[in-house]
């Protein structure tokens, strides 16, 4: 059975990103309003003036660089009022972004740099210093920092600027369609991330999906959104910072979470709506300190990432009188599948597909075809799937079959009223706070610890972040080791959302198949007996 979008079908442009946001009637009709603000200082940058930094960014790297079709641009950094400019700039000038966690240790940024095959790499000055071993392989004179000043011998991203006229490039249909416009990288189970080819039509597919669903949830003039979620993320690169501009909103830019801040800027700026994640949603429910602001424009909050509980979604809208509409999708997808509407019947359900969606749900055993009410994997096909894994074609088509249905690893059930829910994962992978780690990267990290025999990582339930990592370690004989031994030892050598924050239960043996691999779900099944007797 196939299951389909409530919402009507839309027309996909054949232009690129930067030639639909920038013609777009509600950019154009709000060229002398701010279109991104910075929550601490204020400073602004209006939509025009977006518009043309964005070109003559694009001037210098075609004309200075000779930056062109097949380049790849990598930009690491937090959320700031230049990220979106240098984006749509590198895309004007024809290249395709890879953005990276800033977050990332240098080996991280090293293994994205190298299999993304950039040429050109953009950071912020914290970015700049947390990541020199990588820089190996970048060219200096290739190498621009997100500052109005060089730092550290590195130029600023401002040289580049030029008013100097110069051919920009542009696309055919085709290219639209199959060229990355994006290289975002998404953990595997393997370990290594991929790279997840989103085309110019990917993106704005799915920005035009995202209006067509929430058109009826505009609030008017006065709309204001918050950019908290991190911009390299896709979750906020389309849904946030994309969308936003398409839209002519004012996006307030937080570089980083502080839940007072975030208060403080709902409050200051007027936010009409928030996206965010379930830890924070959890936090607008429930911390007393809410209670110290006015809260009163938000009008709708939007989580994604992992589900929301009934009771938090209750305890929200019960609080801050909005509308909570839960969100699903994937870096694969660009990332949105789904939207909640004012209108759902079930409230924690994470609403309908979105405009151009076609979806199955399959038997995990046989891949047999199910109906309502039948839980299975969850598999969909639209203009937002992704083209595929940048040069891993075994990856690709072991995620995309011969009908084009992305296997998204969740599995779900659809309700009579159209609406579908995320039951649980099939995939090993472990979301903290939305963001995917994938246990084989840890438990590679860990069998290098010269004490350590045999390792397994699983995720545990955590209602704050998700899921935490939590290591099950076999010693070497002979040797004694601590839990924050090996903690401190994998907080070296991996980006923070990886760190073992579950702990480290030291057992006899990893339950394992006689192939070798690991037997996850007997792990996970003695994670929760060992849960319920440290409760006892």
């Amino acid at each position: 059975m196939i299951f389909k979008s409530p919402f009507p079908d839309i027309q996909i442009p054949e232009v690129d990103i930067p030639q639909f946001i920038f013609t777009s009637n509600r950019f154009v009709a709000n060229l002398d309003a701010p279109a991104l603000i910075d929550a601490v200082t204020g400073r602004s940058v209006s939509f025009n003036s977006l518009r043309e930094t964005s070109y003559k960014f694009a001037r210098g790297l075609v004309g200075t660089l000779g930056i062109g079709k097949g380049d790849v641009i990598a930009v690491m950094s937090s959320n700031n009022l230049d990220y979106s400019s240098v984006l749509f700039g590198s895309l004007l000038a024809g290249a395709c972004v890879t953005t990276i966690n800033p977050s990332y240790v240098s080996e991280e940024v090293l293994f994205q740099l190298q299999d993304s095959k950039a040429s050109v790499f953009i950071m912020d000055e914290t970015c700049l210093k947390s990541s020199k071993d990588a820089l190996s392989g970048i060219s200096p004179d290739r190498m621009f920092v997100l500052s109005d000043n060089t730092v550290e011998g590195v130029s600023s991203f401002r040289c580049l600027l030029s008013d100097t006229e110069v051919a920009l490039p542009s696309f055919t249909a085709e290219e639209l369609s199959c060229s990355p416009a994006y290289l975002a990288y998404s953990s595997g189970t393997t370990g290594q991330s991929k790279g997840v080819i989103l085309t110019h039509r990917n993106i704005i597919a799915n920005v035009l999906q995202i209006h067509e669903t929430l058109v009826v949830a505009r609030t008017g003039a006065d709309e204001v959104w918050l950019g908290l979620l991190p911009f390299f993320h896709v979750y906020a690169l389309t849904t946030s910072l994309h969308s936003a501009v398409y839209e002519g909103i004012p996006i307030i830019v937080m570089a980083s979470f502080d839940f007072a801040l975030l208060l403080k800027t709902i409050q200051t700026y007027k936010v009409s709506t928030v996206h965010i994640v379930p830890p924070i949603a959890l936090a607008l429910a429930y911390h007393p300190a809410v209670d110290m602001f006015d809260l009163s424009s938000v009008k709708y909050i939007t989580s994604a990432a992992s589900p929301l509980s009934k009771d938090i979604i209750e305890a929200l809208i019960n609080r801050l009188h909005t509308y909570v509409i839960q969100g699903y999708g994937l870096t694969e997808t660009s990332p949105a599948i789904s939207l909640g509407t004012a209108s759902m019947t079930i409230r924690d359900s994470h609403g309908y597909f979105l405009s151009n969606i076609e979806a199955r749900v399959i038997d995990t055993e046989t891949g047999k075809e199910l109906g309502v009410g039948e839980q299975g994997e969850l598999c969909v096909r639209g203009p937002n799937v992704m083209k595929g894994y940048f040069n891993n074609h075994e990856a690709t088509a072991a995620s995309i079959d011969s009908d084009g249905y992305f296997h998204t690893g969740d599995v779900a059930i659809v309700h009579e009223s159209g609406e579908f829910t995320v039951m649980n994962r099939i995939k090993e992978l472990i979301k903290y706070m939305g963001i995917q780690v994938a246990p084989a990267e840890l438990e590679e990290k860990l069998l290098q610890y010269p004490k350590i025999a045999d390792a397994a990582v699983i995720g545990r339930p955590d209602e704050l972040s998700g899921e935490v990592p939590v290591a099950y370690v076999v010693l070497k004989p002979g040797v004694t080791c601590t839990e924050d031994e090996i903690k401190s030892f994998i907080a070296k050598n991996v980006a923070s959302h990886k760190l073992l924050r579950g702990g480290v239960v030291f057992i006899e043996k990893i339950p394992r198949a006689p192939t070798g691999k690991c037997l996850r779900r007997i792990l996970q099944q003695q994670d929760l007996e060992y849960m319920a007797k440290a409760e006892e």
